[in-house]
């Protein structure tokens, strides 16, 4: 990964802005994507179109209540989407940052890891398991890439963050 000129700054700036429009902030995610094989950047909506965290930071707050990455029930590629989702139901938001960017070299051999489709399907199921409150079709046409619109001016904390206040509500994320 290679994190742009600015990305660290530019994403705890986001998270004041946040802090400032009364979110408890837990983290930001950063736009990015796996360069050769995507031309957009984007930040990712997991199970209920919770934002998630795939390249960003985290508060030590909001990992400490969160009770840190679940590391035992994923084999590689869910434990992200868990992690982001804990960070929710403790009642922190996780924001974006458009200027916050990273490009994430995919390699040869890591384009063929991930290709690796059990061991996808079996961490899919074990997001299922733990989180079956958001996997119905409401919940799950939530779910996908937001890409960064170089055109958009008006990607302000107050038209983005009014989102995430909303998101906030007790009943929008919870563990089995």
């Amino acid at each position: 990964c290679y994190l742009l000129p600015g990305a660290i700054g530019n994403a705890l700036g986001r998270m004041n802005e946040g802090e400032e429009a009364g979110l408890r902030i837990g983290a930001c995610a950063f736009y990015f994507r796996n360069w050769p094989e995507e031309d957009g950047y984007y930040v990712q909506r997991t199970l209920g179109g919770n934002l998630m965290v795939n390249h960003g930071i985290y508060t030590r707050e909001a990992l400490t209540a969160a009770g840190y990455a679940n590391e035992d029930d994923y084999a590689f590629y869910k434990a992200d989407s868990d992690l982001s989702l804990a960070i929710w139901q403790a009642g922190y938001a996780i924001v974006d940052a458009p200027q916050s960017i990273c490009e994430h070299f995919m390699s040869p051999e890591e384009l063929a890891r991930v290709s690796n489709n059990a061991t996808l399907e079996f961490d899919r199921e074990q997001l299922r398991k733990r989180w079956p409150e958001l996997v119905g079709r409401a919940a799950t046409k939530k779910m996908g890439k937001q890409t960064l619109d170089w055109q958009d001016p008006d990607h302000t904390a107050e038209r983005v963050f009014g989102d995430q206040v909303e998101q906030l509500a007790p009943q929008r994320v919870r563990a089995t």
